[in-house]
Formats: structure tokens, sequence, C-alpha cells
């Protein structure tokens, strides 16, 4: 619906002859606020990852991936094995594992944290995170890393420009 407009166009509504209309506003500090940089064959171990971003459970529901295996799927960590981490890394939904996946991982520098987009395959892929910590197995993943930052120029100019607001999306508020 925004494709019409370019990256840091700001709209929005003003008082202008009686009436409200909209109007449109172009902030070169917006475009720029956010960076991207990216590593094409980036490497790290199955534990460091903390998150994913897609799965049959309500990510939401749970403060790490080990609660969401322990209460979604026992049955994928009842034997803390070997054979059993195998099984789990064997899932063909765990695309991070395959040639040419579509999988990569994100991090945000503000945060530090490792998140694994991921298409599906969460609950095997938590479950062989949950086996490999518990046996000290190390399981390396490689893929491409987005690197996701502030750019600090852009954003004293904009605090230096405008007053900020954050507001909650609940009604209530």
């Amino acid at each position: 619906i925004f494709s019409d407009y370019a990256p840091g166009t700001l709209m929005g509504w003003k008082y202008s002859s009686g009436y409200y209309e909209s109007f449109t506003h172009y902030v070169d500090e917006i475009r720029n606020l956010c960076r991207q940089e990216s590593i094409k064959n980036w490497t790290c171990d199955i534990q460091n990852v903390v998150g994913l971003s897609a799965s049959k459970s309500n990510l939401h529901d749970f403060t790490d991936l080990d609660s969401m295996v322990e209460t979604n799927s026992k049955e994928m960590i009842q034997a803390i094995t070997e054979e059993n981490l195998k099984r789990n890394l064997s899932h063909k939904e765990i695309r991070i594992l395959q040639e040419n996946s579509a999988d990569y991982f994100s991090t945000y520098l503000w945060d530090g944290r490792i998140f694994l987009m991921n298409h599906g395959g969460s609950h095997h892929f938590a479950a062989a995170r949950y086996i490999a910590s518990r046996i000290d197995h190390k399981v390396p993943l490689n893929g491409k890393l987005y690197i996701y930052s502030i750019n600090p120029r852009a954003l004293d100019t904009l605090t230096k420009k405008f007053d900020i607001y954050a507001i909650s999306n609940d009604v209530s508020f």
C-alpha cells in the first residue's frame, strides 16, 4: 500500500483551511536509520542460536527454546543420546543444515543474540539443541548471517529534529 512512497517518507495529517488533509514529508535520516550487513558463509554452534522466527508453537509463550521443547515436545527429548540428537537433526525441515538453504541467521547489534530465521522444523531444531547441550556435543551450523544496527548519526539528527514517542498498540492506553 505504501509502495508509491520512497523509504524515509513520513505520512500524516495536518489541519489546513478548516479541515484535515494528508501530507507527506521526506526525512533522509529515517531512510538511513538502520544498517544491514551480511556475511555469506557464517558458522556457529547450535547453542549460539537462542531464537527462531517460525514455529507451530506460539513462540511468545516461552522464555527460551528449552522451555518450548520441554513443554510441547517432551517425546523428542526423552532419550538424551547422540542417536536421538542425530534423529532430530535429520528432520527434513531443519533447512539450515541443507545445501542452498533459504534459512539464515540474524543478529541485532544492540542485542547480540543469534536468531535462526527458519521455515520449519522448530521443534526438532530445539530438541537437537537441547540434547546437544546436555551431552556436550558441538553441532556446527553454516549459513548467511544478517547483522542489523542503528546508524548513530541518523539517530542523533532525528532526536534533534523530532520529539519521539513510543505508544502502545493497546487501545486502553
